[in-house]
């Protein structure tokens, strides 16, 4: 690839070994082909600095809120935007925070039955509210059931 083909760079920091910070790199992307570029140890602001010397054709990059590569980008001089995670994380959370001021502190779903509502269990099935409707479904499914006829 050309150095004067990027104008768009994606970077994030991702570790090889998972838990571990000294496996730490940084991944370069090209964000408007969404190609891999490379991937160099660490996650430094020099890493990026040293990136953007190479490819001084950048203009704009996207990337983490690492204070790091900010700091890289705004020595380049180059537009910086959050990466669509980020983007997307900053707008779910004022979402949530909006929600949160805008709904009281706790909220009744329907109507709280009183004491004497309530159908105990060990209650007979004639004090079931819907028991009249309950067996009236049960006499209709009798009736559309087939006889067993009692011829041999």
């Amino acid at each position: 690839m050309k150095t004067d083909d990027i104008k768009i760079l994606g970077c994030d920091d991702i570790n090889r070994r998972k838990g571990n910070s000294n496996s730490a790199c940084t991944v370069f992307i090209n964000a408007e082909t969404r190609r891999f570029l490379t991937l160099v140890p660490g996650k430094t602001g020099d890493v990026v600095e040293d990136f953007l010397k190479l490819h001084p054709s950048v203009e704009t990059m996207t990337r983490d809120r690492s204070t790091a590569y900010a700091s890289a980008g705004n020595q380049a001089g180059i537009k910086q935007v959050a990466d669509r995670f980020h983007l997307f994380d900053n707008l779910h959370q004022a979402i949530k925070k909006e929600i949160n001021l805008q709904l009281p502190l706790k909220v009744v779903i329907g109507d709280i039955p009183s004491e004497t509502d309530r159908v105990d269990a060990t209650s007979s099935p004639e004090n079931a509210p819907d028991n009249a409707a309950s067996k009236n479904r049960g006499s209709d499914k009798k009736k559309s059931r087939k006889q067993p006829s009692n011829q041999q």
